[in-house]
């Protein structure tokens, strides 16, 4: 009868380790519950790191059939949206960019308006025709400064920078 009492006990003691009965696995269970450390924060890179006022440059050297110009404008950012104007929306002559940056500095504008002189634009294109083409920028937060180019018909180079 010892050993049947024994042989129980022994499967006893067996069974209760396995669904976690034996002594010490409660605080075992414990400290496998308990969570990992949280890792150190990450700062978040937001839309809005660029927002502010800034100044856009725009040159464009001579080609094709086309004379040089620059233009310089106000612009703005919120929530990572830029808007700049170089004067009243429908007016010959008037360039506006608007386009989104997004966190990582990288940005797709638009470039639209009505042309001023036939001279300064490829195809020579009566005044008050309307012109509209994409523009590739990158803007650094290091720096605060951007870059970009025109995408499309001739090369324009874009500056911006903080006002």
């Amino acid at each position: 009868m010892k050993r049947t009492t024994m042989r129980m006990n022994v499967a006893g003691a067996l069974l209760a380790a396995a669904i976690g009965f034996a002594p010490g696995a409660a605080a075992a269970q414990d400290g496998a519950r308990q969570k990992a450390p949280e890792p150190a924060p990450v700062p978040a890179v937001t839309a809005d790191r660029f927002d502010g006022d800034w100044t856009l440059d725009m040159a464009c050297p001579a080609a094709q059939d086309a004379q040089a110009f620059a233009v310089s404008m106000p612009a703005s950012v919120l929530n990572g949206r830029l808007f700049g104007s170089s004067g009243a929306q429908g007016l010959p002559g008037v360039v506006q960019v608007e386009g989104t940056i997004l966190p990582d500095g990288d940005a797709q504008l638009q470039a639209r308006g009505r042309t001023a002189s036939p001279a300064m634009e490829t195809g020579q294109p009566a005044p008050g025709t309307p012109f509209s083409y994409d523009v590739h920028a990158h803007f650094d937060a290091a720096t605060m400064h951007g870059s970009g180019r025109r995408v499309e018909d001739r090369p324009c180079d874009f500056s911006f920078k903080p006002r």
